[in-house]
């Protein structure tokens, strides 16, 4: 990069950072909030970084040419991010913060350089919330899910249970699931992981996309898991588990299966790999 170049970039960064500070509040709340699903927003622009700075040797050889739909793309951001502070649109502040993200390297380095950087783009997504109203229907959806399937579970091992709502009725007590317990904050922090591993393991495109796939399933298997230990805890040392130390090591146990299940997973990947080389 030109010292010029250095100069300019640096400039508008001070710019952007500038220009897109009426959401820091909304975000550092959605960060900092009381059981957040966006807790690990603080991280995300960390990783971003360094998920692009892995790939220094191949941007050193690609050269640098200009896009001017970038310019394009920043005019229309900065012009959705107004709208949306006039009407206190968060989410699509989010967007339009992004937007213009994507438009300044596009416009600054060219597309083949943004193509190199694309998944750290992407993941910078993980640190933008979802409006609240779709946190609080996709996680109604998601805790009664995973309340069903524990029941079926439990029944099927011979601990008669039966649901009405979120709440699950076994021999001697209930067990209400709580939003905690939908697996809604699993399903994001396993998919944030998926997103990490494939741009670190070296496989095929075809892989990366079933891991990043995969992420959702073993968020829900991971979640099942922990409401069907929790109940059966619950029956056999009492309701008070429910909010005990039980409950918060089950919590833990959540990522540990989680993240064992995507080792696993990228194990079997890898030794069918080597096999396909043998032959």
């Amino acid at each position: 990069m030109k010292k010029s170049d250095f100069f300019l970039f640096s400039a508008l960064a001070v710019l952007f950072l500038l220009f897109f500070s009426p959401i820091y509040k909304p975000l550092y709340y959605r960060f900092t909030a009381f059981n957040s699903y966006y807790s690990h927003g603080f991280l995300v622009p960390f990783i971003s970084i360094y998920l692009a700075w892995r790939k220094r040797d191949i941007l050193k050889t690609i050269p640098v040419i200009e896009n001017k739909i970038g310019l394009y793309i920043i005019i229309c951001g900065i012009i959705l991010f107004t709208g949306s502070r006039l009407f206190v649109l968060n989410i699509v502040s989010y967007i339009a913060f992004f937007a213009v993200i994507f438009g300044m390297i596009l416009y600054l380095f060219g597309t083949r350089i943004v193509k190199e950087v694309s998944g750290a783009l992407i993941f910078l997504l993980f640190m933008l919330p979802l409006p609240e109203f779709m946190i609080i229907g996709i996680t109604f959806k998601m805790k009664m899910f995973a309340t069903y399937i524990s029941n079926i579970i439990l029944n099927q091992i011979g601990l008669k249970t039966e649901i009405a709502g979120s709440r699950m009725f076994y021999p001697g007590g209930s067990l209400i699931v709580g939003d905690v317990c939908s697996g809604l904050r699993s399903s994001i922090s396993f998919l944030a992981l998926s997103a990490i591993l494939v741009q670190i393991v070296d496989f095929k495109i075809w892989k990366k996309i079933l891991i990043v796939f995969s992420s959702i399933p073993i968020a829900i298997i991971s979640n099942v898991s922990r409401i069907t230990l929790l109940v059966i805890a619950c029956y056999i040392y009492g309701e008070h588990t429910a909010n005990g130390i039980i409950h918060d090591l089950l919590g833990i146990l959540v990522f540990i299966v989680g993240f064992i299940l995507f080792m696993i997973l990228i194990g079997m990947m890898k030794c069918k790999d080597s096999k396909e080389d043998l032959l």
